[in-house]
C-alpha cells in the first residue's frame, strides 16, 4: 500500500460480513483489489482495511517511486560541471 498514492477513502458500512473476514481484518490485514469509480476503463487499486473505528477502502494509484531499505548502499553521483552560458552582448546589436 506504500508503493500508491491514495486518493479516496470510503467508510463502509457492512450489511454481512464472514467470520474469516472479521477474523483477518481484527488481524490487521489488508486486502488489494480492482476498482472503478463508474463503469469504466480507468482500474485503481483499492485497499480494504479494518480498525477499532470501522472498515474501509483506500483507493489509489501506484505511484512508480522505489524505496530505499537500510540495506542498501548510497551511491554518491560525481558533481557535473556546469557549462558557462555566453553572457548575451547587446552592444554586438
Amino acid at each position: 500500500m506504500l508503493d500508491h498514492t491514495i486518493t479516496a477513502v470510503y467508510q463502509l458500512d457492512p450489511v454481512q460480513l464472514t467470520d474469516e473476514l472479521k477474523d483477518a481484518l481484527a488481524q490487521d490485514q489488508i486486502f488489494e483489489t480492482d476498482f472503478t469509480y463508474r463503469d469504466g476503463y480507468e482500474r485503481n487499486t483499492a485497499f480494504l482495511l479494518g480498525n477499532d473505528e470501522g472498515y474501509f477502502i483506500l483507493v489509489g494509484q501506484a505511484h512508480g517511486l522505489d524505496f530505499i531499505h537500510a540495506e542498501t548502499q548510497a551511491v554518491e553521483e560525481e558533481a557535473v560541471e556546469e557549462e558557462e552560458e555566453d553572457e548575451l552582448d547587446f552592444s554586438m546589436m
